[in-house]
This record gives C-alpha cells, sequence and structure tokens, in this order.
C-alpha cells in the first residue's frame, strides 16, 4: 500500500526488483522500522520514515534481510517460542533457547543481506542511522529492526569480530 506518504519512485522498483511486490506493506509513521509480520502471508512492513532517510542501497539490505525472515516464515516461529517461553516462565534455559534463536535468526539474516563490501557498509550505515534518529528516546527504534538482545551479536558480526554468546549458565540449567 503506497500512497503519497513517500516517494512511490524510489521503492516500487526496488520492491519489484527484489521480487516482493505484493509481500510488502508501507505504513506512515514517524519511528523508522522494517519487520516481518504475518503467519498465513507474512508481509514486510516499512515506515515512510525508514525510506525517507535510508538511501537505496540501504533501504536494499533492509529488504534483503527482511526477506530472509519472511522466506524463512520467522514471524510464526518467534511467536510460537515466545509463546512456550510465557507458558514456561520458571524454566530460564527456555529464554535462553529463545535468545539463542532470535540471535541466530538475525545473523542468518545480515549474511543473506550481505554478500559484497559494499552491502556489509550498508548494512552497518543503516544500523548507525536508525541508532543515532534523533526525534527517539534511545533504542526505540531498534526493536523493529532487530531485536535488542541481538544488537551487540549482529554489531560484532558485522565488524567481524569474533562475539561469545553465553547460551545458558550453570544457574540457567540447574534452575531449569
Amino acid at each position: 500500500i503506497l500512497k503519497t506518504i513517500v516517494n512511490r519512485n524510489k521503492i516500487e522498483p526496488l520492491i519489484e526488483s527484489l521480487g516482493l511486490s505484493g509481500k510488502t506493506v508501507v505504513v506512515n509513521n514517524q519511528r523508522p522500522f522494517a519487520f516481518c509480520l504475518g503467519f498465513i502471508k507474512p508481509k514486510i512492513v516499512l515506515s515512510s520514515t525508514l525510506i525517507k532517510i535510508m538511501n537505496r542501497e540501504e533501504l536494499t539490505t533492509i529488504l534483503n534481510h527482511e526477506k530472509y525472515h519472511l522466506e524463512h516464515k520467522d514471524a510464526v516461529v518467534s511467536l510460537l517460542a515466545k509463546i512456550i517461553q510465557s507458558l514456561f516462565p520458571f524454566l530460564p534455559l527456555i529464554s535462553d533457547f529463545v535468545k539463542l534463536y532470535r540471535i541466530e535468526r538475525e545473523t542468518k539474516a545480515d549474511e543473506q543481506a550481505i554478500r559484497t563490501e559494499r552491502e556489509r557498509d550498508s548494512l552497518v550505515s543503516a544500523l548507525k542511522k536508525l541508532l543515532k534518529f534523533d526525534n527517539l528516546p534511545a533504542f526505540s527504534t531498534i526493536p523493529a529492526f532487530t531485536g535488542v538482545e541481538s544488537l551487540e551479536a549482529r554489531i560484532l558480526s558485522l565488524t567481524r569480530t569474533k562475539s561469545k554468546i553465553r547460551f545458558s549458565t550453570f544457574k540457567s540449567i540447574s534452575l531449569s
């Protein structure tokens, strides 16, 4: 759904070229965000502000990242994981599994979106823009583009720094 809220010439050809026609919705919102939503016919949701503040390369990388989530039905799996986590709050091991799953899906989506150094730079640039976005409290735009829990792992992956993601502590295993 594209109205006069964004520059149609900027986003429509891009959506078409990535094979996302009919699978992308643009909403008028002052917050920059992109996420995949839906179960039977999932869609990529982009805000008009995201489209305005990103250049073509950044939008391409963001759309490729979200396309990975769309193709792998990550929205459904994440919802199911969250439901299971809420049903068993007394088992911290489940929370650890959910966190690890989200981190893994975000880094896989990044890997799918970046195949060249230029695409890596575009994703880093897009993340920087989201982190620096003026009109909102710190990190309020990030969860839609990356979960806060996976942000550090994604940044480490993008900067090619070896990350040590703690899976389960002895305490979580013992309590579970």
